[in-house]
C-alpha cells in the first residue's frame, strides 16, 4: 500500500502567496517628498496663472511736447506754466480731459506728473502747429506728423526757467491683462 501524498509546499507559504495575489499594489515611481513638491509646484503655477488672468498693466502712448514761453497763447492772465503735447492722431478717441500724463524733461531729466487740461479739436498738421505756436527750431523734432494737441498745466515748473524746453510725455490710454502678454494671447484680452 502506498502512503498518502504529502503536499510539496508548506501550507503557510501557500496562504501568504494567495493573499499577496489578492492585493492590488501600484508601482511606486517617485518618493513621497518628491510627489508633495510637485503638487506644491502645480498649486503655485495655478495661483500665478490666476493672478496673471485678473491683474492688469497700464498701456501708454508717447508724444513730444514743449513748455510754452508765452503763457498768453493759451490762457491769458494765468500764472501756471503751460505745455503743449503732440500725441499720435491714430488714437484720437483714447485721449480726454483729466487723463494722467507723465512728463520727462530732456533725455533723463526730472519727471513731472500732471493731467491733460484741454484737447484741441481735430487733428493739427505739422505746418499749422509750427506757425500757430511759433516752434521755429524745435518744430521738426516735436511735430513730425499730423497730431492731436493736448494742453497740460505744470504747476511745479517755472515758465521763466523752462520756457522752450522739450520733453517726452507718456499718457495712459488703457490697460491690458498680464496674461495677454504671453505669446499667442496678443490682443485677445485687451481693455
Amino acid at each position: 500500500m502506498l502512503a498518502p501524498k504529502a503536499p510539496i509546499f508548506r501550507e503557510k507559504a501557500v496562504k501568504q502567496y494567495m493573499q499577496g495575489r489578492d492585493k492590488d499594489t501600484l508601482p511606486r515611481f517617485i518618493s513621497l517628498p518628491t510627489a508633495l513638491l510637485l503638487w506644491m509646484l502645480c498649486g503655485l503655477l495655478l495661483a500665478v496663472g490666476g493672478i496673471a488672468w485678473t491683474e492688469e498693466v497700464p498701456l501708454y502712448t508717447t508724444g513730444q511736447g514743449i513748455i510754452l514761453a508765452d503763457q498768453n497763447q493759451l490762457q491769458p492772465g494765468s500764472s501756471t506754466t503751460m505745455a503743449l503735447v503732440f500725441l499720435p492722431a491714430e488714437q484720437t478717441a483714447a485721449f480726454h480731459r483729466g487723463q494722467p500724463v507723465q512728463i520727462t524733461l530732456g533725455g533723463s531729466g526730472p519727471q513731472i506728473n500732471s493731467t491733460i487740461t484741454e484737447i484741441a479739436p481735430g487733428v493739427i498738421s505739422p505746418y499749422r502747429a509750427c506757425k500757430q505756436y511759433r516752434l521755429e527750431n524745435n518744430c521738426a523734432l516735436l511735430v513730425a506728423r499730423p497730431s492731436i494737441l493736448a494742453k497740460v498745466q505744470l504747476r511745479t515748473l517755472s515758465a521763466l526757467t523752462y520756457a522752450g524746453s522739450t520733453f517726452t510725455a507718456k499718457v495712459q490710454v488703457g490697460s491690458q491683462r498680464i496674461i495677454s502678454l504671453l505669446i499667442g494671447m496678443g490682443g485677445s484680452v485687451r481693455k
